[in-house]
């Protein structure tokens, strides 16, 4: 996925499930929106170059947009309970991996920027996730599901069955 001001990009193999990621998922994340206005993804249906290293980075690349981010300077566990997407919160699990260096190209042109890093709390705007699992809340029942069911009681003659 790639936006700016003007438009939104997916790219991916399944335009379905490309659509589905990008809409349920990325158009909530802060730093994939950084406050631009959201407009109706364009699809395009292509292939995806991956390759990860979790000692050097990523590259992904398709339908003319590349991504690289290198130079992973931590590691950490996360687990976010009440990840908001879009006003329904979600349990995050990742593997966080904050980069020194990320690159966008777009049809064969670099866009300008750099990553932004803080020390303080520790992050990068070009960072890798791991290992992501996404799910609902648990919701605690409000009453119980089933009747529970109550044992006969023993028989007196131990011979005997209920």
């Amino acid at each position: 996925m790639y936006g700016d001001a003007e438009r939104v990009r997916v790219v991916g193999p399944d335009p379905e499930l490309s659509q589905w990621l990008a809409t349920s998922f990325n158009r909530h994340f802060a730093d994939v929106t950084a406050g631009l206005p959201w407009h109706e993804p364009e699809l395009t249906t292509a292939p995806v170059e991956w390759d990860l290293d979790l000692a050097s980075g990523m590259r992904a690349a398709a339908g003319g947009i590349e991504v690289e981010v290198t130079d992973p300077f931590d590691r950490q566990l996360t687990r976010n309970e009440a990840y908001d997407l879009g006003g329904e919160p979600h349990v995050l699990s990742t593997v966080w991996m904050p980069c020194r260096t990320g690159a966008i190209t777009v049809d064969g042109k670099r866009i300008e920027g750099m990553p932004l890093i803080t020390q303080d709390p520790l992050y990068s705007s070009a960072a890798i996730a791991e290992a992501e699992v996404w799910c609902r809340p648990a919701e605690a029942p409000s009453s119980p599901t089933h009747a529970r069911a109550s044992a006969p009681d023993p028989p007196d003659d131990p011979n005997e069955t209920a």
